[in-house]
């Protein structure tokens, strides 16, 4: 596992996809930020810019956390709409299958994937 950086987890407020996936990144010690963008601007400020080759610069920040958009690892983004399925996306699949989605899904985002 690498230890720089954090994940960017961009998602409603109730999504609990997100949650399992957070769950496993925390489990694993690698830093989140949790926002939705329903926060902005109220509760969430980005000052942000892109410089070539040198990428993003900037933060994201809510009223009880910054977060250094340099160190960003990864980014998850999930766009939540009203979900009968109380499990997410998948989380039924992965019950039901017993295969590491989510596990999978964290490898990925925490740069292990092969």
């Amino acid at each position: 596992m690498s230890d720089s950086g954090a994940v960017l987890v961009i998602t409603g407020t109730f999504d609990p996809t997100a949650d399992l996936v957070i769950e496993e990144l925390n489990r694993r010690a690698v830093p989140v930020f949790r926002a939705d963008t329903a926060w902005f601007p109220s509760r969430l400020a980005v000052a942000a810019g892109l410089d070539g080759p040198d990428g993003w610069h900037g933060t994201v920040a809510t009223g009880h956390r910054v977060l250094d958009l340099a160190a960003v690892r990864s980014v998850y983004y999930r766009w939540v709409f009203l979900e009968v399925n109380p499990n997410g996306q998948y989380g039924f699949v992965e019950q039901a299958t017993g295969l590491p989605i989510t596990a999978a899904v964290c490898d990925y985002l925490e740069g292990s994937s092969t």
